[in-house]
């Protein structure tokens, strides 16, 4: 059985099907050549930590005030709050976690972080 028939999604981004492989993977329950094949096919899309900037404090009071540079507004609860708990487990910068807060809002069709898991 092949990753994406043990669950992974053949598309082009980490969508829901893709996430839930990975946490099957976790659990031990894909076996390693099949985990091995399908890391291998998503790696590019993958955070990789050593080209991201850490966490700013500028950045941090921009994003708390909930109006970014670019005149879009952040909704206090669950923007803000979630944008500052991605950047603080991941250690990164709070702008960049509004754009993958974002990033993730589009390929589900939600619009904002917590729409997705509603």
């Amino acid at each position: 059985m092949t990753s994406r028939e043990e669950g992974a999604s053949a598309t082009s981004v980490l969508d829901l099907q893709a996430l839930q492989f990975l946490e099957t993977a976790l659990h031990g329950d894909v076996a390693a050549t099949s985990l091995e094949e399908y890391l291998s096919q998503v790696a590019g899309q993958l955070l990789n930590p050593l080209f991201q900037k850490g966490r700013s404090s500028a950045a941090r009071q921009v994003v708390s005030s909930g109006k970014l540079p670019d005149g879009r507004s952040l909704d206090p609860v669950p923007d803000i709050e979630q944008t500052l708990l991605l950047a603080d487990e991941l250690d990164l910068d709070e702008l960049e976690g509004v754009s993958l807060i974002e990033l993730t809002a589009e390929g589900t069709g939600g619009t904002c972080a917590a729409d997705r898991f509603s």
